[in-house]
């Protein structure tokens, strides 16, 4: 029996993954079907097998949660609606999304369906759960960069309900921030399609230049994270969920993990060795729970990992042989003249059955003893017998035989009503019509990352100029009206340092702030007289998204980057819409360090570059909260403008010197091709 109220969340994507979880203890299990999932090349499952699985885990008392956590496209949105309504009339428990279009339409089409925000959303702060809250979610799960202290402090001052990674991959970049495997090879992680390239070797070199060496260590490979230890102080803090990764892995992980979880919960000391066997990196880390960030993070898969796993697979099988009794019952039988009846009662189902009998004298006084054994015959099902009222005259008995069979119906009946579905009501939702914006842009916005950049004698031509709101007071009193204010990326736990910056930026007399991520909608919302921008790093890929940020205050939104062109055109709304034009994108966010296994904080520079077996230089840059890893080669767009369809262009300026800015901006306002390497992104 599992003594806790924080819900167990397991993985599953075949059959058999489903079988161990449910039958190792899970309290609740997340899936994906073959669409808009974030893991792909998983084995996922049909529409058509949903009902069964929600039927086969209600009845064992184990909620089903929809992974629909992918960003999405215009063109996809019809088909996005369908399967939310399938969702919705499966009696699905909760639907895990990361795109604002599916959290609306999730809302629009099925009230009652309850909203999880996933991970791929970056909640790193309070002001992302207060915002995600403040939509209608009823959990978010937060990013798993936070330390122990970071994600008390969230869930301990919001109401929404908070979910935590406490076992399985540790991903190098923020999830929703990483755009490494779309750019380097067109398969994007936050289309469910991620090709790992952060688990290859990478040479790492500590201050600016190349790296010409061609050998390699990994550098952006972390070693799964395992806080299952942790567990009771999760519980203590107010956590709601701990929730397993592994939708790649094997039904034998699974069950290991569940298991782990369930023991600890129930203070029994756990395999921690079976556990490392049945899936490890080097080994498992807990650095950012411990706020201990450093290079013992850093592991790879070994060949004699890999042997340990097939030796432990066949031991983890019996974990799962049978169904693991977790749900309390309570049984109430009367035995009276001809008749005997037995009731049997989970809290919420009752489920009475009756059969005839013949009283016959009794030689032994143990009857009731054995009545109740027989009725607490519950192997191969989810429930334990907690209690059981007898009544029965003194010096009589029935055959247990006809115990048995009343046992076998009622638990077979209570099974049967648990397992029915409840669909949730739908409603049908007016999607907006089709619209393509068909003017080539026409504005200019340019974010610099100091103002040593700006190339004066062209400031007429650009629209806007984006800073960093660090670099507020180094910003020329002369260009204040054109200036937007970028907010930092990376935040954790606390964003009261944010918010200080902001207000103080509004005292300097600057009136516009970019946002890039959820919890800056929050912070900025309910400030008067101020205008909201939206980065690309809010992954704005369709119009329903779009708007929804509208309706929160912004005015200004960049596209996502991993937009096409003709996608771009479609998001045709009232807000000002435009794509980055030029840049060394920042593939990915980072709270771990990539120079760690060669150099310590102390020493850095704060700058570095890695080189992957393909010869490219990737220029590192810290923060000190996060690290910024570039592409090597830029976007261009300058000779395509006239096929992009929006209202303005970004050149996103980061690490180039004031002349390379300049000539930049002399090429891209008179449409010249670029004269070195160069991308044009996933525009086509």
């Amino acid at each position: 029996m599992i003594k806790n109220n924080v819900e167990i969340l397991a993985p599953v994507s075949n059959h058999e993954m489903l079988k161990a979880a449910v039958f190792t203890g899970a309290n609740a299990v997340y899936l994906g079907l073959t669409e808009f999932n974030a893991r792909k090349s998983a084995d996922n499952f049909t529409p058509d097998e949903i009902v069964g699985i929600v039927e086969f885990c209600h009845g064992a008392g184990v909620k089903v949660n929809i992974v629909l956590n992918t960003i999405i496209y215009s063109r996809e949105i019809p088909q996005l609606v369908k399967v939310i309504k399938l969702i919705a009339e499966a009696g699905v428990d909760a639907v895990i999304v990361q795109d604002l279009a599916t959290a609306f339409l999730c809302k629009k089409i099925s009230p009652t369906l309850a909203l999880h925000a996933s991970t791929q959303l970056a909640c790193t702060n309070l002001s992302g759960a207060l915002q995600l809250q403040d939509m209608g979610f009823a959990r978010v799960i937060l990013a798993r960069e936070l330390s122990k202290k970071e994600i008390a402090h969230i869930t301990q001052n919001c109401t929404i309900e908070t979910e935590v990674f406490v076992h399985g991959a540790m991903c190098m970049g923020v999830s929703g921030q990483c755009y490494l495997s779309a750019f380097l090879g067109g398969r994007s992680g936050n289309r469910g399609e991620c090709a790992s390239p952060c688990r290859l070797p990478f040479t790492a070199r500590e201050g600016v230049g190349v790296v010409t060496a061609q050998d390699g260590d990994f550098h952006l490979s972390l070693k799964d994270q395992s806080l299952v230890d942790y567990i009771p102080d999760l519980q203590e803090m107010g956590v709601a969920c701990v929730k397993i990764e592994g939708r790649l892995r094997s039904a034998q992980y699974v069950a290991a993990a569940v298991n782990a979880c369930v023991q600890v919960l129930n203070k029994e000391v756990y395999d921690k060795g079976l556990l490392q066997d049945i899936f490890s990196r080097s080994g498992f880390s807990t650095a950012y729970f411990d706020g201990e960030k450093n290079e013992d993070m850093f592991g790879v898969r070994s060949r004699e990992e890999n042997d340990l796993t097939r030796a432990a697979a066949p031991k983890l099988q019996e974990l799962y042989r049978r169904q693991l009794q977790h749900t309390p019952i309570t049984a109430n039988v009367i035995i009276e003249n001809t008749t005997v009846c037995l009731t049997v009662s989970d809290g919420v189902n009752r489920v009475e059955k009756h059969a005839d009998c013949v009283l016959e004298p009794s030689k032994s006084d143990t009857f009731k003893q054995a009545v109740e054994k027989a009725v607490g015959k519950l192997g191969g099902t989810p429930f334990n017998l907690s209690s059981c009222t007898i009544t029965v005259p003194d010096g009589v008995y029935i055959p247990l035989s006809i115990i048995n069979e009343l046992r076998r119906q009622a638990i077979q009946q209570l099974l049967e009503t648990r397992s029915q579905q409840t669909p949730h009501e739908t409603f049908d939702v007016a999607l907006p019509a089709p619209s393509r914006k068909t003017v080539p842009a026409t504005g200019l916005h340019a974010r610099f990352s100091s103002p040593d950049q700006i190339p004066f004698d062209l400031i007429d031509n650009i629209d806007k100029m984006i800073f960093p709101i660090e670099q507020a007071h180094n910003i020329p009193t002369e260009i204040y009206l054109k200036v937007v204010l970028e907010l930092p990326r990376g935040v954790f736990g606390d964003d009261s340092a944010v918010l200080f910056a902001i207000k103080d930026a509004i005292k300097l007399g600057f009136k516009a702030f970019e946002v890039n991520n959820i919890g800056q909608v929050h912070l900025l919302k309910n400030i008067e007289n101020i205008e909201i921008y939206s980065g690309f790093a809010m992954n704005i890929t369709n119009e329903i998204a779009a708007q929804a940020l509208c309706d929160m205050g912004v005015s200004t939104i960049t596209v996502s980057p991993e937009t096409k062109l003709i996608d771009v055109s479609n998001i045709d709304i009232s807000a000002k819409t435009g794509v980055l034009g030029y840049g060394f994108l920042p593939l990915m966010i980072t709270r771990a360090c990539p120079l760690h296994n060669i150099t310590s904080c102390k020493t850095c520079n704060k700058t570095g570059v890695l080189r992957d077996r393909k010869g490219k230089n990737f220029t590192v840059t810290c923060t000190g909260s996060i690290r910024n890893i570039f592409n090597p080669i830029p976007i261009y767009m300058g000779d395509r403008q006239l096929e992009i369809f929006c209202d303005f262009v970004c050149l996103y300026f980061t690490n180039e010197t004031a002349g390379k800015v300049r000539e930049v901006c002399d090429r891209f306002m008179t449409a010249k091709p670029f004269n070195r390497e160069f991308t044009r992104g996933l525009y086509y």
